[in-house]
């Protein structure tokens, strides 16, 4: 493997590792606001309107949903990430940076946008250069 490409994947490398982390984070931060508030109790006020209270229920299980999934997915981004720093497992890398830029499964999507273009273009520049 030529010396010049490996730096080059280094960078995002990292940053996948990062905005997997923070994915992880994010999903356990949002799952856990959802049990405080099972545990607590809510103190807004009853909701009458069936319109109302079917948005209430949809919206509530979309951020839990979104929450658990980006928990569930930010193992992949970070196995993608270190796949990627050690030029192995190209399709997995490949994977996690695409996951990173979808804001359903990313939590961290303003990071994982740039950051997944980013790995992303630099695994391609990658597979033209590897002989």
């Amino acid at each position: 493997m030529p010396d010049s490409i490996q730096p080059e994947l280094k960078g995002p490398a990292i940053g996948l590792i990062v905005i997997g982390g923070l994915n992880a984070l994010m999903g356990v931060m949002v799952l856990l606001s959802g049990l405080f508030r099972i545990i607590i109790g809510d103190s807004s006020p009853p909701i009458t309107d069936d319109a109302e209270r079917l948005g209430y229920v949809i919206a509530t299980a979309a951020c839990y949903g979104a929450g658990a999934l980006s928990l569930f997915v930010s193992p992949v981004i970070i196995a993608g990430g270190v796949a990627m720093l050690r030029s192995r497992s190209l399709a997995l890398a490949r994977s996690a940076a695409i996951l990173a830029m979808i804001p359903i499964t990313s939590g961290c999507c303003l990071g994982g946008i740039p950051v997944g273009i980013w790995a992303l273009q630099s695994l391609r520049k990658f597979a033209i250069a590897r002989p």
